[in-house]
């Protein structure tokens, strides 16, 4: 994978930062590192043959298009990445406190 390009976010974004600490635990260098502002964009290269993304597969097959591309699982270990439900302070809604509950039910308990 030495030199492909790659598409993604901002440096700051966890995707990010998680594509390129793969390529270095592999010892590998990416090429040019794209910053784009969106999965469609990210795809839209990745269908051209231009590169690389990381996209998480339920957004990748809520995409058109993605039939067009071949994808494959991290390795277990680079697989997971932990994502925060952040909303502002004292703008809980009984929708907010039922998607919770939800996300609630479908976690796994530690």
């Amino acid at each position: 994978m030495n030199g492909v390009s790659i598409y993604a976010f901002r440096a700051n974004c966890s995707y990010r930062r998680h594509f390129e600490s793969w390529f270095h635990a592999d010892k590998a260098t990416p090429g040019r590192i794209h910053e784009m502002e969106s999965y469609h964009g990210m795809l839209a290269c990745v269908i051209a043959g231009a590169g690389l993304a990381l996209i998480p597969r339920s957004m990748l097959e809520s995409m058109p298009g993605h039939h067009q591309v071949s994808a494959w699982p991290l390795a277990e270990k680079w697989r997971w990445l932990t994502t925060w439900l952040v909303w502002r302070r004292g703008a809980m809604s009984r929708q907010l406190e039922a998607f919770i509950a939800l996300l609630n039910e479908s976690t796994p308990s530690s």
